[in-house]
């Protein structure tokens, strides 16, 4: 199964982000499976999820991109996930549990906003796209190849609201320019905490290549940030 970057990515980025818009929560689900022998393909219930928590099976936690793959569906309406483990699960009743975020309104996509079509309540929105970059071997004898994919993670605020966000127990109104560097190091500090765990078996590290801030040239009202990183593959 291949999903793109910009995708796990994304994923990444709804798992740990906080939406500052708290009307557009997503809401928690757990499936239940009973093992067959057989199968190891498991349709969730609920449409349009948003990220996977954890998958037990066996009692066993088990590692996302290595004993289990899906693909979301993202950006395609109501659209199920399916997951796929990499064995064969035992007999059992509801020995397999998969805990997923799902429903709530969407504001992390593997694109670009389509400004023409957004009101200002779809603001900030985060859009992450993808640069591929020429795989190399590793060395003069290895098979395995070293590549790094850059990864444009944008955020798109508006001047029209000013949110209420929580640090450290106390809470602060921030308006675009102080929301924009918020949501920054959030980005920032969820891959220094959490890309090993996360993305273990299928990225190895990053870096991150550069911070700015722009002003969109065809929305004055819109303030954008953007934060470029290199992640690195080797297969």
């Amino acid at each position: 199964m291949y999903i793109d970057t910009s995708t796990v990515v994304a994923e990444f980025l709804r798992k740990y982000i906080t939406d500052p818009r708290t009307s557009r929560a997503y809401s928690s689900q757990t499936d239940f499976f009973s093992g067959d022998a057989l199968e190891t393909q498991f349709e969730l219930t609920l449409a349009n999820v948003r990220y996977i928590d954890s998958v037990i099976i066996e009692a066993v936690t088990r590692e996302r991109f290595n004993e289990y793959n899906y693909d979301l569906g993202m950006g395609v309406a109501d659209k199920k996930c399916t997951v796929t483990t990499s064995f064969t699960p035992v007999i059992g009743v509801d020995n397999i549990q998969m805990t997923y975020h799902y429903g709530g309104t969407e504001w992390i996509y593997p694109d670009w906003p389509d400004f023409d079509r957004l009101s200002n309540t779809s603001f900030p929105r985060i859009s992450v796209t993808e640069q591929d970059q020429p795989e190399v071997f590793q060395g003069s004898s290895s098979t395995q190849t070293f590549a790094e994919t850059l990864i444009n993670i944008d955020i798109w605020v508006n001047n029209y609201d000013l949110f209420d966000v929580v640090s450290n127990g106390i809470t602060y109104s921030l308006g675009h320019q102080n929301l924009l560097d918020y949501l920054r190091t959030q980005i920032i500090d969820a891959f220094k905490t959490n890309f090993r765990t996360y993305f273990v078996h299928k990225y190895h590290n990053f870096r991150v290549i550069s911070k700015q801030k722009t002003l969109p040239e065809d929305n004055e009202s819109i303030l954008r940030s953007n934060i470029l990183i290199s992640i690195t593959k080797v297969e």
